[in-house]
């Protein structure tokens, strides 16, 4: 099986795959009621994280045994050292959101050669949105050709942003560091998902 994701269209059909599942996922437990734990004061880690990414092991490891996963809750698989492939995954970017019924969330996955990202999908199953991107083809929402802002001046530009999770120890700096840009830009949101953000 050839690694170069050109060659291969099953790479960039599993990380659809993965993120569209998870989304599924997320959506049939979104009303329900879900166990919600803490990785840190504020980092939170719901039972769906769990479930979802586990699901996307082992459908790597059915499809893609040479290939090594870090995972957002679970870390790295055993043994990375001698992958040249890694699957890079986040079974709920947004989990605060998640966890307080807020729908801004979704799934991102992407693969790595040798350092280097080839291809990659994030999946928002409340506005059904699917990103891809391979690398030298470009970026695309819902099949549709994506490009970047044209904006040539924070004036013209609304960014957005998030806060690491140590924002409480580190207020002043963060909320400084925002209000700089704030007075810059046309607008700054804080939307709580990183890969929507982008």
């Amino acid at each position: 099986m050839s690694l170069s994701p050109s060659d291969n269209p099953l790479f960039l059909a599993t990380a659809i795959e993965a993120v569209i599942k998870a989304g599924r996922i997320q959506a049939e437990h979104a009303r329900g009621a879900f166990h919600v734990g803490k990785k840190g004061l504020i980092d939170l880690v719901t039972e769906v994280d769990v479930i979802v990414e586990k699901g996307f092991r082992s459908l790597i490891a059915g499809r893609f045994p040479e290939h090594a996963v870090l995972g957002e809750e679970m870390g790295m698989s055993v043994d990375d050292s001698r992958a040249r492939c890694r699957w890079l995954f986040d079974p709920i970017d947004g989990t605060t959101n998640y966890a307080h019924g807020l729908p801004i969330y979704c799934a991102s996955a992407a693969l790595e050669l040798d350092g280097q990202i080839q291809v990659a999908a994030v999946y928002d199953p409340n506005r059904q949105e699917l990103f891809t991107a391979e690398r030298g083809r470009g970026a695309f929402l819902n099949g549709a050709s994506l490009r970047v802002s044209q904006a040539s001046a924070l004036v013209d530009a609304l960014l957005v942003t998030g806060f690491p999770y140590d924002v409480q120890t580190r207020t002043d700096d963060i909320v400084g560091l925002f209000g700089r840009f704030l007075a810059r830009a046309r607008a700054v949101r804080r939307l709580g998902s990183a890969a929507l953000d982008l």
